[in-house]
């Protein structure tokens, strides 16, 4: 059988644990920047989509006080309200924003949705997908998933339009389909 490739030769011959010692070395300086790049990809920058930080604020938390979701909120055994957790991926906020549901200050988590179940059994997220803001409107696109009666993951798709007036932003219409 002829090879594709002729192997590589060297003038120092190594030996069996030179070699692997080589190839540990090697797969660790490999394995070291898979990391330090899946790091860089995960890592997202805080958006403002050309809004004010207390205007952004404020549209975040006229989303999560839509009546329609207040059923989808996750409860505790004393049916007081846990606190609701928002995913930082792939629209993260700016640090300090101050939103709260239910009494309880929203949790911003800075780790994907597959770290976050592996780290703890999520009652409930939301994932912001995307905000267009373009002049005196913002449209708001995300998921809230939810634990359904069986206790398995279900998503909410959410849109919300948002109207300025004078300098309140509110809100003209929105759907929250299962």
């Amino acid at each position: 059988m002829k090879q594709f490739c002729e192997p590589i030769e060297s003038n120092t011959p190594l030996t069996c644990w030179g070699r692997l010692l080589l190839l540990l070395l090697m797969l660790g300086g490999t394995m070291g920047r898979a990391s330090a790049q899946k790091a860089a990809a995960t890592e997202v920058k805080a958006q403002t989509f050309g809004l004010e930080a207390s205007e952004l604020q404020n549209i975040l938390q006229k989303c999560l006080d839509l009546p329609a979701m207040q059923k989808y909120y996750p409860v505790a055994a004393d049916n007081t309200l846990l606190p609701v957790n928002v995913m930082q991926l792939p629209i993260a906020f700016p640090v300090g924003m101050a939103v709260v549901e239910g009494g309880q200050p929203v949790n911003f988590l800075a780790v994907s949705k597959s770290e976050y179940s592996r780290m703890v059994a999520p009652a409930a997220y939301a994932m912001f997908r995307t905000i267009e803001h373009t002049g005196n409107s913002v449209l708001v696109h995300f998921n809230y998933f939810y634990k359904g009666v069986e206790q398995k993951m279900k998503p909410l798709f959410v849109v919300v339009a948002f109207e300025k007036m004078g300098t309140k932003w509110n809100v003209t219409t929105s759907s929250v389909k299962e």
